[in-house]
């Protein structure tokens, strides 16, 4: 079994300045569980709220996109470096790109890694991972239940969707591009999962037991499933 696990931001940095060190003790548990059963685990940390408040102050001084992205990059690389010291068997290195992954992976059973390029959101990076390591699962772990009708935060009628069809993916997210504001699901990663077909599954990583419930079979939040 390899798996890709993407950590959304929000769960490891709810707050500007601030990590969630109960939460990362939790996921601790939960990868030492796993990992003995499991013969490489990449996970894709992201910036959460310390990276859109630097990215709000380059916005303020009048930094690019690409200048903002390159901040955001940096929070989810340190977000990384974080998870790497803490968690057991795991590469204390952080990867900069896919070649630089791949030269790695010989190294240790768990690797983290944050950002790559401007441009690209976290959830693409653990796409391009999953497709890098031939990865059977990945997982996307977020602060909501799954992929909705419509955002669950200000729409009390947005119903979860169990499974949702690749072709049908695009239609139930926001397009956004700017440095900050990558949707649940953007685009390319969606583009990469559906040329890979591997089994994808967006579910809430709090608490992270829910990894487990996972790989125990049970189904919980939103399977991307593809044609026959």
């Amino acid at each position: 079994m390899r798996i890709v696990l993407k950590i959304s931001g929000h769960l490891l940095s709810p707050k500007p300045g601030h990590i969630d060190c109960k939460y990362i003790s939790s996921l601790k548990d939960v990868l030492a569980q796993i990992s003995e059963k499991t013969e490489k685990i990449v996970i894709v940390a992201g910036g959460g709220e310390t990276a859109r408040h630097y990215i709000h102050v380059g916005r303020k001084l009048g930094f690019t996109e690409l200048q903002k992205d390159r901040i955001g990059i940096e929070v989810s690389r340190i977000h990384a470096l974080i998870l790497a010291y803490f968690i057991d068997n795991s590469l204390k290195y952080i990867p900069s790109s896919i070649d630089d992954l791949e030269s790695h992976l010989p190294y240790a059973k768990i690797i983290v890694t944050g950002g790559f390029e401007p441009g690209q959101s976290t959830t693409t990076v653990a796409a391009l991972c999953a497709e890098a390591i031939k990865a059977n699962l990945l997982l996307l772990a977020t602060t909501v239940d799954g992929v909705y009708t419509s955002d669950p935060k200000t729409d009390p009628n947005a119903k979860l969707l169990p499974r949702l069809h690749i072709e049908e993916a695009e239609k139930y997210i926001v397009q956004k591009i700017s440095a900050g504001t990558y949707p649940l699901l953007d685009s390319f990663a969606i583009k990469l999962i559906k040329r890979s077909k591997i089994k994808t599954i967006v579910f809430n990583g709090n608490p992270p037991k829910n990894i487990l419930r996972i790989l125990a079979g049970e189904h919980i939040g939103t399977e991307i499933v593809f044609s026959d």
